[in-house]
């Protein structure tokens, strides 16, 4: 699999509201698609849907950093990393504020 777009992603919308669309930190557009119009589903939801989707890097950068602080013992059972979780939970916290439309 090759790597995704460069984060941060962006929601780039018109002053109108007609035209959304989710831009890498380059400035292209990732993500477009003919509902992101507005016009079949409420402006509440198109905005909650950009949110979470221009925070996938972020939430995907926070399960690896979740994962690494857990090991597989090889009998069966796992461990965690101590000095990883702290700031893993931070990472998830954050990842799960952005998706949200919340400042971390």
């Amino acid at each position: 699999m090759s790597a995704h777009s460069p984060a941060p992603w962006k929601w780039w919308h018109s002053p109108d509201d007609l035209t959304h669309d989710i831009r890498d930190k380059n400035g292209v557009t990732i993500v477009a698609w003919p509902g992101f119009d507005g016009l079949d589903m409420p402006l509440s939801r198109l905005r909650a849907n950009a949110q979470l989707m221009r925070s996938a890097p972020k939430l995907l950068a926070a399960c690896k950093k979740i994962a690494a602080a857990i090991v597989d013992s090889g009998d069966g059972r796992t461990a965690v990393i101590g000095h990883k979780i702290p700031r893993a939970i931070q990472a998830v916290r954050d990842a799960i504020a952005e998706a949200e439309g919340e400042s971390p």
